[in-house]
């Protein structure tokens, strides 16, 4: 059994990854040449090209963490990333839900609120610290596990509920949760 579920940008994902890419990537890729070819003494030279080369090293680094898709297997759901899967043992799960669509984290602690996605560690009020996984912004399905409450966000979150459900053999007749963050 594998099945795959994608995590599409939403709108302001879109926006913020659009925005984020042209004003890091101008500004690191012109501190990066600036650094390199004008001639300025060493010190500044450094710092220029230190933070022209920080500007871009966020990029890579985001877009190398961004979850892609989910993938559901007998035995664990894996994160599928470019920098490396992040699997969740589905013996560790003991609920699964599906988040009220409006359903958006309130205080992000280590990750990214919008580049490339919303994924890393989340506070929200009601739920608690969270692990986060998605390229889009709201809603999601609520897994709640032995370590973690983690949020997946696939395109199609009630197909998610309904094959993770009957793959911890629980059924999938779950109440949506309605958290306000």
């Amino acid at each position: 059994m594998r099945s795959t579920f994608e995590s599409s940008r939403d709108g302001f994902v879109a926006t913020v990854t659009v925005a984020s890419v042209v004003l890091l990537g101008a500004f690191g890729g012109l501190l990066l040449i600036v650094g390199l070819t004008r001639p300025a003494p060493l010190g500044v030279r450094i710092v220029s090209s230190g933070s022209g080369i920080m500007c871009l090293g966020i990029l890579v680094g985001t877009w190398l963490f961004c979850p892609r898709r989910f993938c559901l297997t007998a035995h664990e759901i894996v994160v599928e990333r470019p920098a490396g899967d992040v699997a969740i043992a589905l013996a560790s799960v003991r609920g699964v839900e599906l988040l009220d669509p409006r359903f958006s984290v309130t205080w992000r602690t280590f990750g990214s609120g919008g580049l490339f996605g919303v994924f890393g560690t989340f506070f929200s009020g009601t739920l608690g610290t969270l692990q986060v996984y998605g390229r889009r912004s709201r809603g999601g399905v609520l897994l709640r596990t032995d370590g973690d409450n983690v949020v997946l966000r696939p395109d199609d979150p009630e197909a998610f509920v309904r094959e993770v459900s009957a793959a911890l053999g629980r059924g999938a007749g779950r109440a949506p949760a309605n958290p306000r963050a």
